[in-house]
């Protein structure tokens, strides 16, 4: 089985690390030994990683690359390589031919950015409600600042007109008074004086 760099087994990412050394060698990821270059995807496992088989089933512990061209590349595991199941949208994990996959990664993808959208369209309009509620609560807080301004205004006014109410009332009921307090001593004078005439008459009759 041949190495499907790009197009299945490694990721273009990984394609480097695949090309045979000068003396014709591989080496295992992991560093632990080097096998010539042709033992890798020869459905034998040579590295103890399982990177020397990125293509089959051999090694248990190994990773096969689905490229997914035109939806969301993954990885799955070695032993679902060629197991008769289609694991990857492009097909790329079963090239032997026991299966025929249909490449759907375009159709998956297609779905998968619809859905993106709509994502995206909900979170804008949650987004636009958000800034709504959070404009109207300004709004709100603000006129609620404002009446309070107002009405502490219209306080003051009014204890200021209390104020001078109470002084025009004074101003208006001091003569009343004045008169008043001159009439009462007066009247207590003329009782005085009749009690003090009478007292007179009756200590006159008494001798």
């Amino acid at each position: 089985m041949q190495l499907l760099v790009g197009q299945g087994g490694v990721s273009i990412s990984m394609a480097s690390l695949y090309q045979p050394a000068e003396d014709g060698t591989f080496t295992c990821l992991d560093g632990s030994s080097k096998i010539p270059y042709e033992y890798v995807n020869d459905d034998y496992c040579d590295c103890n990683d399982g990177t020397d088989e990125p293509g089959t089933s051999a090694c248990p512990n190994g990773k096969f690359h689905c490229t997914n061209a035109g939806y969301v590349p993954s990885n799955i595991l070695s032993s679902r390589v060629n197991d008769g199941v289609c694991d990857c949208c492009d097909g790329t994990d079963e090239d032997a031919g026991r299966i025929e996959c249909v490449n759907n990664c375009k159709e998956l993808g297609k779905k998968l950015r619809e859905e993106q959208d709509r994502t995206r369209k909900l979170q804008q309009e949650g987004f636009e409600k958000q800034k709504t509620f959070s404009d109207e609560g300004k709004r709100v807080h603000e006129e609620k600042i404002a009446r309070q301004a107002e009405l502490e205004k219209e306080r003051e006014t009014l204890e200021v007109t209390v104020k001078d109410l109470e002084t025009a009332k004074l101003e208006a009921e001091s003569p009343e008074t004045e008169a008043k307090d001159k009439h009462q001593k007066a009247w207590d004078e003329l009782k005085a004086e009749r009690q003090a005439k009478k007292e007179v008459e009756a200590a006159s009759l008494a001798f």
